[in-house]
């Protein structure tokens, strides 16, 4: 609980195992190291000096940097969040131009519409795909309804491709024989739109 301390400027509070996070009250806070917990959601609107954020390598889905001094950042890091589909900055074409340490199922916004246009593009997209079976062994099998191409990669949690882009319509086998057991994020490109899923590799 850091609610008391208004004249803190800077904190470090990774690898704590913590679920939640609130520094609404620390207005004058400039560096905030939250990485490697188990955030879920993460409100940075109220903090105007805020000029440097590590919160990778938590479990967000909620993201929020609209503190009108994103410009003025000299470190952002929000990878590791596979979950988090929305990131609230002030200016999207800016964050999307400067701040590359995010996911590949992330995407800045400025408003709600914005990101609920993401989503429900990639769910109407993923009402047609099947992603199976999970968990996997040597094998993945995406499946799509539609004879669109696809276009198949895999990485591991920290953003890494551990499989090169495979090809194919209607039905894509991708070998991941030579991964070792673990979590793995399926990027799926159709008609230029991303879709995510998280599989475990036995």
């Amino acid at each position: 609980d850091v609610s008391q301390n208004t004249a803190l400027t800077y904190l470090d509070c990774g690898y704590n195992d913590l679920t939640s996070l609130d520094v609404s009250n620390n207005t004058a806070l400039e560096t905030l190291s939250c990485s490697w917990n188990n955030i879920v959601s993460l409100d940075l609107s109220m903090l105007p000096s805020l000029v440097s954020l590590d919160c990778n390598t938590n479990h967000l889905t909620d993201l929020n940097v609209q503190n009108g001094n994103n410009t003025n950042f000299t470190r952002f890091n929000a990878a590791g969040n596979p979950d988090l589909t929305c990131i609230f900055v002030d200016d999207a074409t800016w964050s999307t131009a400067n701040w590359t340490r995010i996911d590949n199922t992330s995407h800045f916004v400025e408003t709600q519409a914005q990101c609920d246009a993401y989503s429900s593009v990639e769910d109407m997209i993923k009402d047609e795909l099947q992603v199976y079976p999970n968990p996997v062994g040597n094998y993945l099998t995406v499946h799509y309804n539609y004879n669109d191409e696809m276009t198949v990669r895999v990485y591991n949690m920290v953003g890494q491709e551990v499989v090169k882009s495979v090809k194919g319509k209607a039905k894509v086998k991708v070998d991941l024989s030579q991964l070792p057991a673990a979590g793995y994020i399926v990027k799926i490109e159709i008609n230029n739109i991303n879709v995510y899923y998280n599989i475990i590799k036995e």
